[in-house]
Formats: structure tokens, sequence, C-alpha cells
């Protein structure tokens, strides 16, 4: 009876298709943007962003393992507020730091500002980039790439392919099976972990025209 009376208001309610594009402009409104950059921020809690231990074990295994050497070009995907371009800027890497949040992207460019740091940070959609053979690093460090569709994440990986130099690598952040929604429905259920890293996240490395093995412990 009250789905006959307020079509509208039960279908603004209903649950959407799996993969079912968000709103345009979901991640700039003003409190969502506000409270999402807060959540990157946030020591507590790993649910924006990784807490600081993380990033830096990230970030120093990269560089010290020899993934990434000073002067190399990284690309940053979904780089919020900057934590992992910043980090990548101090150990002498070249990094522009792509991200969909103005507000995020906007924290960021004063935070380099203010530490000296040369980022290059864009404030555009993951599908949009048009680069050439320009990165020798594609980092894409919170599971983003879990959350398209096998469609759209196909094309996102040939963005990316074509972005990487020769022999350059992609590295990305797994989601384990069956951990969140995205695990339930999706053939792929969630970026399947191929590098034989059992139930646990973890980061993978997919180097240009080879296999994906993982580089980092979840």
């Amino acid at each position: 009876m009250l789905h006959n009376l307020f079509p509208s208001i039960f279908s603004q309610t209903s649950k959407p298709p799996l993969f079912e594009p968000g709103e345009l402009q979901f991640w700039n409104d003003p409190h969502i943007s506000k409270s999402m950059l807060e959540a990157h921020l946030d020591q507590t809690h790993d649910r924006a962003s990784r807490r600081t231990a993380e990033i830096e074990k990230t970030v120093s295994h990269l560089t010290y393992s020899g993934f990434l050497k000073t002067g190399d070009r990284v690309l940053d995907l979904g780089c919020g507020p900057g934590l992992y371009s910043s980090r990548l800027c101090l150990e002498g890497v070249r990094v522009t730091g792509i991200d969909i949040s103005r507000r995020s992207i906007d924290y960021a460019r004063t935070q380099a500002e203010k530490e000296g740091l040369d980022i290059d940070y864009i404030c555009a959609d993951f599908f949009s980039i048009e680069y050439e053979e320009t990165f020798d690093a594609v980092l894409q460090a919170y599971g983003e790439i879990c959350t398209f569709s096998d469609e759209k994440r196909n094309i996102l990986l040939s963005l990316i392919h074509r972005a990487l130099k020769d022999r350059g690598f992609f590295s990305f952040l797994t989601c384990p099976q069956g951990c969140c929604e995205c695990g339930k429905d999706s053939k792929t259920g969630g970026m399947p972990q191929k590098a034989g890293s059992g139930d646990r996240a973890g980061t993978l490395c997919w180097k240009k025209d080879s296999i994906i093995r993982k580089i980092i412990p979840g």
C-alpha cells in the first residue's frame, strides 16, 4: 500500500544493483568530503586510509627493496590527502597524485606546500587518465580496484598498462575473498589473490606484461 502511495521514496531507499555507478558529485558533497577527509586523517581506524605505521611500512618496502628508486616516476591513484605521495616524495620519488575529491586534493596541495614537496596533485577520475609510458610505477593503495565491475576494472587496467613504462609495475591492494559485498556476487570475488596470499588482504605487484605476485604481506 505504502509503496503505491510513495513510489519515489521507496525507490530511493532500495538496494542498488552491484557496481551501479553512484552520483557524480558524491565525493565532493560538502558534508561527505569533509567527513571523508577527517576519516583519512584519523589514526584510530583504517576505514579510509591505513594508519601511519602501515603506510610507512609500505613505502619503506617499496623503496628499500629496490622496487622504487630515486628519480622514479609514480602515479598514486586515489591519493586522497597525499599520505603515500608525500612519503614517497621524501624518498626522492617523483609523484603525481590523482583523486576525485577536491577537498582531499586541496588538503594534499596545502600540506605539500608547507613541507616544500614537489608533488603534482590532480583532481580527476581514475578513468580520465591519458598517460602513455610515463610512469615507472602506478600505486593504488586502498583497494578501490575491488569496487569496480569486471568491465570497468578491465578498462582501468588498460589505462594503467598504457601509462606504465616498459618494465614498470602496478602495486595495488586486494580484498580477501568474502570480506566485503563485492566478493559475494562478482565472479572475480573482489579481485582474487592469485599470488597465493590465502584469505588475507595484501599488496600485489603486477609487472607490465608479466604476472601478479605478492610483494608486501597483508
